[in-house]
């Protein structure tokens, strides 16, 4: 088969992001070589004293890691913390620094960890001021630095409502202690809040339950939101006001820790993993008007960056679906996903044909599914969306009673679940896996980029 233009593409970035010092790219057979994979890491730490589950009983959060960066939170009953990290030395862990952490500000300690060791891994505790009473041990890597080349792991999810309120799937992810997990939005379902307060109130019971906790003790997040962070389909202005929209953006950077990005609404940002990944967040609520589901300074952004980037895949993140649902949904609410704003959806599109390695990757529509954004014969035929989620909220029925053409839609799943991810930069290839709540394996598909 002759090779289209994007593989074609793909091909000659796949050759270009090999590390200097590699081998010679092609196996035995011709084929490409598969990456490294990451070196084994010590078994868990086993950290003094022991965990106080009245006084940390939410977890801990790291946010948005960088190869010598992360931004760290835990929400506590406690007036004063001290921090605890410890870095992977081979088959041990080795304590790096311990320091008194900043006064908590309304029961959330938030420390910004410099300095760090590209590609390791790393442990932490937060310890009361007795020394003996701790938070749960919390773990993850610091991502890839530049020249950094091996085959990475993250998982995915959105929408944990009420309907499956355990979300046992993300027991499953912390199992895997992921180099990254990726919250794609309604992690809360906090509509009729309109305090801080309020909004607080969701976020500390949705730490509280075990398996997202163990998921935020197990990796580093990187999280947007969608609707249900602040109010049902909301639009800034129309439905809820400035003052909401304020108290409920500082309920959600208190729990999940996130770097500011460069403009807007500062959700949208962009974070690198060495010669392999860039993760490319957009903001599709806070910018939100009748004509436009992004801001055009959001939209130029994305087009520049995705232009310039050097990465072997490029995962865009959006709450809510890129691909023309035509066949799936007709028009019905379409203008609460990307299909409803042609004008910017064709801007987006023709920047990710421009480019190899690019992805989409969203949540909102409560069924799990892997899809082309475009039907068969219309630009975009080739690039594709990954559904993540939901682990908790109903299932859309549409995923079980859909008959139409399955090319455009080779998964379609109505089944509570996360998605598992694997990108090798060597061969190219993007596993995605999804998980449901007792650990099986529902679909298992392999992409070329």
């Amino acid at each position: 088969m002759r090779p289209n233009r994007r593989q074609f593409l793909a091909s000659a970035t796949a050759a270009a992001v090999l590390p200097a010092c590699a081998d010679d790219p092609l196996d035995d057979s011709g084929g490409p070589t598969a990456a490294p994979s990451r070196d084994p890491e010590p078994a868990p730490w086993d950290a003094p004293g022991r965990w106080d589950e009245a006084s940390f009983a939410w977890g801990v959060r790291i946010g948005d890691a960088t190869s010598d960066t992360a931004l760290v939170a835990c929400r506590s009953a406690e007036p004063a913390l001290t921090l605890v990290l410890m870095r992977a030395d081979g088959d041990e862990w080795v304590q790096e620094r311990r320091f008194h952490c900043p006064a908590p500000i309304n029961g959330v300690t938030q420390v910004g960890l410099v300095n760090l060791a590209a590609d390791a891994a790393y442990s932490l505790a937060f310890y009361a001021a007795d020394g003996e009473r701790r938070s749960e041990v919390a773990r993850f890597r610091s991502a890839l630095g530049p020249g950094g080349y091996r085959v990475l792991r993250f998982g995915a999810t959105s929408c944990l409502g009420s309907e499956n309120p355990d979300w046992e799937s993300l027991n499953h992810a912390a199992a895997e202690a992921f180099d990254f997990f990726l919250l794609l939005g309604d992690t809360v379902y906090a509509d009729g809040a309109y305090t801080v307060e309020e909004y607080r109130a969701y976020w500390e019971r949705a730490f509280a339950t075990p398996s997202l906790r163990s998921l935020s003790n197990s990796t580093s997040l990187v999280a947007t939101w969608d609707d249900h962070e602040v109010g049902n389909n909301w639009i800034l202005g129309e439905t809820v006001t400035v003052e909401q929209v304020e108290n409920a953006t500082l309920a959600f950077r208190e729990d999940v820790p996130m770097q500011v990005g460069p403009g807007g609404s500062g959700l949208w940002r962009t974070l690198r993993w060495g010669e392999v990944l860039q993760l490319f967040v957009l903001d599709c609520r806070g910018e939100r008007d009748v004509d436009q589901i992004v801001s055009p300074e959001q939209l130029l952004w994305l087009v520049d960056a995705l232009a310039i980037s050097t990465a072997r895949f490029k995962v865009v993140l959006s709450s809510v679906h890129f691909t023309d649902h035509s066949a799936l949904f007709g028009t019905l609410f379409d203008e609460d996903r990307w299909q409803g704003y042609p004008a910017q959806r064709q801007v987006a599109l023709e920047a990710a044909l421009a480019t190899p390695g690019v992805v989409f990757v969203t949540g909102d529509l409560h069924y799990g599914g892997l899809a082309t954004v475009s039907p068969p014969g219309v630009d975009g035929d080739d690039l594709y969306e990954v559904a993540a989620g939901p682990s908790g909220s109903f299932i859309n029925p549409i995923a079980e009673l859909f008959q139409g053409d399955r090319a455009q839609y080779p998964v379609l799943l109505g089944t509570w679940s996360y998605c598992l991810f694997e990108a090798d930069p060597g061969t190219g290839t993007l596993r995605v896996a999804f998980v449901d709540d007792q650990g099986t394996i529902l679909a298992d598909e392999t992409l070329t980029l």
